[in-house]
């Protein structure tokens, strides 16, 4: 039902200082590609926690400046899921804060899927270990109070959420009897929308430069469709080029007026226009990367990466990676490793924070998780 992705911990990195070039908040994709076919060594600082999770499932700028993050609970050793704030600037950097999230729904162990701002509060989605169990959405203030839920429709699930028009609340995901929906929160009630197309769930879903909300269905046919504020849904199918060994791990995010799909199975990004069009941006041979999770600062998208690969054999799956939405061009690739532990570098959901690179990584080797400043 729901990709139990990576491991969780939280490392942030920030973006200064890369060959000698980069300010924080600067455009990496304007860097010299001379090290595209190479990874150039990038290290950070770690800062070690204690988190209740496994992977890490969703991050989000609050409203207070700080990254918050949901993660999909170890239910082994946890009882319950909890929602984490960390601070991203001054002093107190890397210090953090988890609050216990109330089991809003009886029955079952839940897990946090995703977090989104509306600009004053944080909410999130959140599934039952069985369909049966139920699922919601939840609102969470910046001080930890958690405020009212809402409970899907029986058999449904969410995968993504997303702030929309007016800093509405969207989300993306499926039921066993409707097959792939996407919902939002109205008038107090939670409202659905079925997509109709056959795929058994849709997987992400970002506001649009129009004013829609977009998503990405997460099962073939592979579809990019448009849902207006009142629900009217169109569809884009994806061509079958663009999916060959589609990846669980393909995201939707606006940049630049359209919306992007990493398409991770045959190392591009794809453009699709409003209207529907499409143009697929692959990467050199012998320079290839696997584009998955990504986040937007003015025209350019970073993301992480699923694997680097040189002449066809995958060396490195701790990079990080852009493309400049204006040139249309693939920045170097940055292999970020911590001098100290050797903690591996970007495999989950990034974001943008005060000029830094914030996303949920892994050190297995030591079994520490931690926040990383690059």
């Amino acid at each position: 039902m729901i990709s139990r992705r990576l491991l969780c911990f939280l490392i942030a990195f920030a973006l200064a200082g890369c060959g000698g070039s980069v300010t924080p908040g600067s455009n990496l994709a304007n860097l010299s590609d001379a090290g595209r076919h190479a990874p150039a060594s990038a290290n950070f600082t770690y800062y070690a926690i204690t988190f209740c999770c496994s992977l890490v499932t969703g991050i989000a700028n609050g409203p207070d400046t700080n990254v918050w993050m949901t993660g999909l609970v170890d239910a082994n050793n946890y009882p319950h899921d909890a929602i984490t704030v960390m601070v991203t600037s001054g002093s107190g950097i890397g210090s953090y804060h988890q609050y216990d999230t109330p089991q809003f729904v009886s029955g079952g162990t839940y897990t946090s899927v995703g977090i989104t701002s509306d600009g004053t509060n944080l909410w999130f989605a959140a599934n039952g270990t069985s369909l049966s169990a139920g699922a919601y959405i939840a609102q969470v203030s910046t001080n930890g109070t958690f405020g009212t839920s809402y409970a899907l429709p029986a058999n449904s699930y969410s995968n993504a959420i997303a702030t929309g028009p007016g800093n509405s609340v969207w989300f993306a995901g499926g039921n066993t009897s409707n097959g792939a929906i996407v919902g939002t929160i109205r008038r107090g009630k939670i409202v659905t929308y079925s997509t109709k197309t056959g795929f058994a769930y849709n997987k992400d879903i970002t506001l649009g430069p129009d004013g829609n909300m977009w998503y990405l269905s997460g099962t073939a046919p592979y579809v990019v469709g448009r849902v207006t504020p009142k629900g009217r849904i169109t569809k884009f199918k994806l061509p079958t080029s663009y999916t060959k060994n589609f990846s669980g791990e393909s995201h939707l995010v606006s940049a630049n007026g359209a919306l992007w799909v990493t398409l991770p199975g045959i190392s591009a990004i794809a453009q699709v226009t409003t209207t529907g069009s499409m143009t697929l941006y692959a990467q050199a041979a012998g320079a290839q990367s696997g584009p998955a999770w990504a986040a937007v600062s003015g025209n350019t998208i970073y993301f992480a990466d699923l694997g680097f690969t040189i002449k066809g054999k995958t060396v490195n799956q701790n990079t990080l990676e852009t493309f400049d939405t204006t040139s249309n061009t693939y920045g170097p690739i940055l292999q970020l490793v911590d001098p100290t532990f050797g903690a591996p570098g970007p495999r989950q959901p990034l974001t943008i924070n005060g000029g830094h690179v914030w996303f949920g990584s892994a050190d297995s080797a030591n079994n520490t998780s931690g926040l990383g400043d690059y």
